[in-house]
């Protein structure tokens, strides 16, 4: 194997929900750290659907880094981020198939100096350290934290909060996802007026739902809370 001994310019892609791919990011930048290559950041998606490497997300609209996230935070880090790179190629590599780190970068120093790399969501295992490290840096874009901010000063200091996830996108993924010893998905999803009775919910607290509100299975919501 031939390994370039030049610093190269690399990248990744992203994959999944706002979640995924927040660690997506950590774990790209990992590489990059690992690399010490110039690292440009990549395109987010907007409306970014559960997904595994065999997963096709239709509804893909790609946005730049800072619509989420405060990029000039990762300056923090010892990692030389290019802001213009218009004139660079980079080569796409699919590193599906490794599961560590190691093996992640010689492959990218094997076969390319400017390389795109599919996405690095767990592809590898990242102690809590570096995870909790980068994580940090992650800080919300003026925007995002503006909508945050309004959304945090209309609802009171108590309350409950549930991400209720029964999307398409999610039905499917449980599909394909279940198992005999899978048994981790849509758990408790269609019982949640049993769940609030055995979990003590008060009905005089308010409730912050994330995901499908208007779901048959949160009907019973509207008559407890008004």
């Amino acid at each position: 194997t031939i390994y370039h001994v030049k610093k190269g310019t690399f990248s990744f892609k992203t994959c999944g929900g706002y979640v995924n791919q927040r660690l997506s990011i950590i774990q790209g930048i990992l590489i990059a750290e690992e690399l010490d290559w110039k690292l440009i950041l990549p395109k987010l998606n907007n409306n970014g659907e559960q997904t595994t490497e065999t997963y096709s997300e239709y509804k893909t609209n790609l946005v730049e880094f800072d619509y989420f996230y405060k990029s000039s935070e990762l300056n923090k880090l010892n990692i030389n981020i290019l802001s213009n790179h218009s004139n660079i190629n980079l080569n796409y590599l699919d590193i599906n198939k490794y599961t560590r780190l190691k093996q992640i970068i010689r492959s990218i120093k094997g076969v390319y100096q400017n390389v795109l790399i599919s996405c690095p969501l767990f592809k590898f295992k990242s102690s809590a350290k570096n995870i909790y490290r980068i994580n940090r840096l992650l800080k919300p874009s003026a925007s995002i934290l503006l909508a945050v901010n309004n959304i945090k000063s209309k609802i009171p200091k108590t309350y409950y909060s549930l991400h209720y996830r029964m999307e398409e996108d999610w039905l499917k993924h449980c599909q394909r996802w279940s198992s005999p010893t899978r048994r981790n998905c849509l758990t408790n999803s269609e019982n949640m007026k049993n769940m609030f009775a055995i979990e003590g919910i008060r009905y005089d607290v308010p409730i912050y739902v994330m995901g499908k509100t208007h779901h048959p299975n949160l009907e019973f919501l509207t008559n407890m809370y008004t």
